[in-house]
């Protein structure tokens, strides 16, 4: 039997009141368990440095590339030799660029990671009890819900938190 509309707006409100009731251990373990999976993923590693190694390999082999073909204009090479010359240096580079994208991919979803968290924190530390449903705050707050069979709802949170609910 599925579970009506209303009675997930009615839980999700009483989840949003428990969270409030305990603002401060909320803000705490919000916290905690975002740092706690970017540490997990590495997410959270500045990687700076890496991206800047990165960068100045693929200028220098970029700068290969353009001297290779110097060369052929000049016929200082054959073709052949230019060919295999080529397709070394690029394949070099297409694996930093997907290295690159595959770190600034992970930097981009760290940041996004610690703007939930500090919407939901925010919003935690300053909301009041509320009495009825409130679709603004539902979409400010929650990813996706999962219901558990007849008696048990999970609102996960846009910063990965899940808040489960049971209820009759």
């Amino acid at each position: 039997m599925p579970v009506r509309e209303k009675v997930i707006e009615e839980e999700f409100v009483k989840a949003l009141n428990g969270l409030v009731k305990n603002r401060d251990e909320v803000v705490k373990v919000v916290g905690e368990s975002v740092n706690r999976a970017l540490a997990e993923t590495g997410e959270d590693i500045d990687k700076s440095e890496e991206l800047r190694k990165i960068d100045g390999t693929i200028e220098t082999l970029q700068e290969q590339i353009l001297e290779i073909n110097k060369q052929r204009v000049r016929r200082e090479i054959e073709q052949e030799k230019y060919n295999n010359d080529s397709r070394k240096v690029m394949s070099k580079l297409d694996k930093l660029f997907v290295e690159r994208d595959k770190i600034l991919s992970e930097q981009k979803t760290a940041t996004l990671s610690k703007a939930f968290q500090a919407v939901v924190a925010e919003f935690i530390s300053k909301a009041g009890e509320q009495a009825e449903f409130d679709k603004d705050i539902f979409t400010r707050l929650v990813d996706k819900i999962c219901i558990k069979g007849r008696e048990k709802i999970v609102f996960v949170m846009k910063d990965g938190t899940e808040v489960k609910r049971i209820f009759e």
